[in-house]
């Protein structure tokens, strides 16, 4: 069971928002609690340190810190697909 912990920042950034997409980011990473899950629907980034995983909800991405070792997942970014990758 993996669990999931968002920097300020990307608290930040989910709280900001719509209580509609919020909804559906919080059942999304609820979801991938479940290692089976998490492999099905995560995909690895390259060259994009520290990020190493990406989550697709909707129109929206979250930028994942995976320990695989722990179990700890640190949510680094959310935002818009179009925004997510810049700086």
């Amino acid at each position: 069971m993996y669990t999931f912990c968002f920097t300020k920042i990307a608290e930040k950034q989910f709280l900001s928002l719509q209580k509609k997409y919020q909804i559906l980011i919080r059942e999304k990473l609820i979801y991938l609690k479940a290692p089976e899950t998490f492999q099905v629907n995560v995909k690895v980034l390259h060259d994009l340190a520290p990020a190493t995983h990406r989550v697709r909800v909707g129109s929206y991405r979250i930028l994942l810190q995976c320990d695989f070792v722990t179990g700890e997942h640190l949510v680094l970014k959310v935002a818009h697909r179009k925004e997510i990758y810049k700086s």
